[in-house]
């Protein structure tokens, strides 16, 4: 029996597309003519220097990033000098409460983390929430626009057309 991709026929489109016109120039072709398909996979899940948009993070990985937001509420005034007024240390101290209390995975597309990340910026306790919400991505979870995204070599494969792989 042979494997079964866990991709769609567009998304085996993309990484044929991919692995036919090797935009990065990652010399997908020799490993290809070799049928040494599990070396290409290796290279599409390879850390770039590309950002993807993350649509979740772990509760662990949020706590540390907003670490630092904590220590800057602590300070009493925010990144421009500016002091915190009483509602807004209260409401920053409910949220990290929340925070620690909320399940482990947190859903960056939620409408409510997307305003308190807002709101961090505009209260000042941080310049930035790309830290949050982008990360460095593998060349797949850049091609497929998908987080979490592993390429098998019988994904290769069937994007390919050289083996009788089964699409989701």
């Amino acid at each position: 029996m042979s494997p079964m991709s866990q991709f769609n026929a567009a998304q085996l489109t993309a990484i044929a597309n991919e692995l036919n016109t090797d935009p990065l120039g990652y010399g997908y072709a020799t490993h290809i003519a070799a049928g040494q398909y599990a070396d290409c996979a290796v290279l599409l899940n390879t850390m770039t220097t590309t950002n993807i948009t993350l649509s979740s993070i772990s509760k662990g990985d949020l706590l540390k990033i907003t670490t630092s937001w904590s220590l800057q509420l602590s300070t009493g005034k925010n990144l421009s000098g500016t002091a915190f007024t009483s509602a807004q240390i209260a409401h920053w101290q409910y949220w990290f409460q929340t925070l620690a209390a909320a399940d482990s995975t947190i859903d960056l597309t939620d409408q409510t983390i997307l305003g308190m990340l807002s709101m961090a910026v505009s209260d000042g306790l941080t310049a930035s929430t790309t830290n949050v919400t982008q990360r460095l991505g593998t060349r797949a979870e850049v091609i497929l626009a998908l987080q979490g995204a592993s390429i098998e070599w019988w994904d290769v494969a069937a994007a390919l057309g050289k083996l009788n792989v089964k699409a989701v």
